[in-house]
């Protein structure tokens, strides 16, 4: 049997976890949809196949993930990433390449510094503001499955009320 995404997360750091959520950097969905959309239609016209407009598809993604890699680099996210809920904070991971496994710590908050959660519907994702101190940590997850972003958002809101 696979095993959920808390569990693979849980299995990678070196303290237990109560939940876990997927997350990415704000932008990543769009820039990924435009990267395959454009991909697909230069392959498709120059190619003039189904193939031809996969492949092109494909790279395009590819130079996307690029470009929003090199746009990351020197801010504390990361493509792929996992909000953890512990006994007493809030964890940000960066996660492997495959998604898999938390490699990094990115942040660490105690849910007495956290001021308030918002969980905004979009189109394709929701978007997570955690209001920390003087910070504003926002990360986009996705409505449902392993992203399940307003569910998280509704556990975090009740741990920091109690």
């Amino acid at each position: 049997m696979a095993k959920s995404f808390r569990d693979r997360i849980a299995g990678s750091v070196d303290h237990p976890i109560e939940a876990a959520c997927s997350a990415r950097s704000p932008a990543t969905i769009w820039a990924t949809g435009v990267g395959a959309g454009l991909g697909a239609g230069i392959g498709s016209f120059g190619g003039g196949s189904a193939l031809a407009a996969g492949i092109g598809g494909g790279i395009g993604v590819l130079v996307a993930y690029t470009i929003l890699w090199i746009s990351l680099r020197g801010s504390d996210l990361a493509l792929g990433m996992a909000l953890v809920l512990t006994a007493d904070r809030l964890e940000l991971y960066r996660l492997s390449w495959l998604g898999t496994r938390a490699v990094g710590l990115i942040r660490a908050i105690p849910y007495a510094q956290i001021r308030d959660v918002r969980a905004t519907d979009r189109w394709l994702e929701v978007r997570l503001e955690i209001a920390a101190g003087d910070d504003v940590l926002v990360v986009h997850t996705s409505k449902r499955g392993i992203g399940a972003g307003r569910e998280f958002a509704d556990q975090l809101r009740r741990r920091i009320a109690a």
